[in-house]
Protein backbone atom coordinates (compact mmCIF):
# COMPACT_ATOMS: atom_id res chain seq x y z
CA UNK A 1 0.00 0.00 0.00
CA UNK A 2 1.18 3.65 -0.74
CA UNK A 3 0.04 7.13 0.55
CA UNK A 4 0.94 10.20 -0.45
CA UNK A 5 0.75 13.72 1.08
CA UNK A 6 1.15 17.05 -0.80
CA UNK A 7 2.19 19.85 0.72
CA UNK A 8 4.32 23.37 -0.11
CA UNK A 9 7.91 23.98 0.96
CA UNK A 10 8.99 27.26 -0.06
CA UNK A 11 8.91 27.38 -3.47
CA UNK A 12 8.29 23.90 -4.79
CA UNK A 13 5.01 21.24 -4.44
CA UNK A 14 5.98 18.35 -2.23
CA UNK A 15 4.31 15.08 -3.21
CA UNK A 16 5.98 13.08 0.15
CA UNK A 17 5.28 9.00 -0.91
CA UNK A 18 5.19 6.48 1.77
CA UNK A 19 5.01 2.35 1.87
CA UNK A 20 5.74 0.34 -1.38
CA UNK A 21 5.30 1.64 -5.01
CA UNK A 22 5.01 -1.85 -6.69
CA UNK A 23 2.41 -2.89 -9.55
CA UNK A 24 -0.55 -2.83 -7.29
CA UNK A 25 -0.17 0.97 -6.46
CA UNK A 26 2.17 2.67 -9.11
CA UNK A 27 -1.26 3.81 -11.02
CA UNK A 28 -2.12 5.77 -7.53
CA UNK A 29 1.22 7.04 -7.45
CA UNK A 30 1.30 8.17 -11.61
CA UNK A 31 -2.40 10.41 -11.02
CA UNK A 32 -1.34 11.73 -7.38
CA UNK A 33 1.76 13.10 -9.23
CA UNK A 34 -0.36 13.75 -12.54
CA UNK A 35 -2.71 16.16 -10.28
CA UNK A 36 0.09 17.93 -8.27
CA UNK A 37 1.60 18.74 -12.01
CA UNK A 38 -1.54 20.15 -12.81
CA UNK A 39 -2.87 21.87 -9.88
CA UNK A 40 -0.02 23.46 -8.82
CA UNK A 41 0.92 26.88 -9.65
CA UNK A 42 4.84 26.65 -8.78
CA UNK A 43 7.35 25.31 -11.35
CA UNK A 44 9.14 22.50 -8.92
CA UNK A 45 7.53 19.37 -7.72
CA UNK A 46 9.55 16.69 -5.61
CA UNK A 47 8.44 13.35 -5.10
CA UNK A 48 9.52 13.05 -1.61
CA UNK A 49 10.61 9.34 -1.46
CA UNK A 50 11.34 9.20 2.54
CA UNK A 51 9.32 7.10 2.97
CA UNK A 52 8.83 4.68 0.33
CA UNK A 53 10.40 0.86 1.62
CA UNK A 54 10.42 -0.82 -2.11
CA UNK A 55 10.08 0.55 -5.59
CA UNK A 56 10.01 -1.66 -8.12
CA UNK A 57 9.76 -1.08 -12.02
CA UNK A 58 6.17 -0.31 -12.07
CA UNK A 59 6.82 2.28 -9.30
CA UNK A 60 10.19 3.06 -11.78
CA UNK A 61 7.49 3.39 -14.56
CA UNK A 62 5.50 5.35 -12.59
CA UNK A 63 8.02 8.09 -11.74
CA UNK A 64 9.68 8.17 -15.26
CA UNK A 65 5.89 8.89 -16.93
CA UNK A 66 5.67 11.61 -13.82
CA UNK A 67 9.12 12.90 -14.65
CA UNK A 68 7.80 13.33 -18.76
CA UNK A 69 4.12 14.77 -17.69
CA UNK A 70 5.98 17.62 -15.71
CA UNK A 71 9.05 18.41 -18.70
CA UNK A 72 5.57 18.81 -20.52
CA UNK A 73 3.72 20.97 -18.27
CA UNK A 74 7.09 22.53 -18.10
CA UNK A 75 7.46 21.84 -14.18
CA UNK A 76 10.98 20.59 -12.84
CA UNK A 77 10.40 17.53 -11.44
CA UNK A 78 12.94 15.44 -9.35
CA UNK A 79 13.06 12.30 -6.96
CA UNK A 80 14.28 13.66 -3.14
CA UNK A 81 15.24 11.76 0.27
CA UNK A 82 15.08 8.17 -1.21
CA UNK A 83 16.86 5.41 0.91
CA UNK A 84 20.42 3.83 -0.18
CA UNK A 85 18.46 0.58 -1.39
CA UNK A 86 16.54 2.99 -3.84
CA UNK A 87 19.63 4.98 -4.59
CA UNK A 88 21.08 1.69 -5.98
CA UNK A 89 18.09 0.45 -7.70
CA UNK A 90 18.31 4.36 -9.37
CA UNK A 91 21.90 3.43 -10.38
CA UNK A 92 21.41 0.22 -11.74
CA UNK A 93 18.80 0.73 -14.41
CA UNK A 94 20.78 4.12 -15.26
CA UNK A 95 18.17 6.62 -14.24
CA UNK A 96 19.50 8.19 -11.00
CA UNK A 97 20.58 11.47 -12.87
CA UNK A 98 17.45 11.79 -15.02
CA UNK A 99 14.69 10.90 -12.00
CA UNK A 100 17.20 13.52 -9.80
CA UNK A 101 17.77 16.66 -11.63
CA UNK A 102 15.56 18.99 -11.24
CA UNK A 103 15.60 20.36 -14.50
CA UNK A 104 12.70 20.04 -17.37
CA UNK A 105 14.59 18.00 -19.56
Amino acid sequence: MATQETHIVDDVCVVALAGEIDMSTADDVEQWLAEAIRATSLKRLHADLSSVEFLDSSGLRALLRSKEAAVEAQVDFAVTNFSPRIERVLRTVGLYDYLTSEQAA
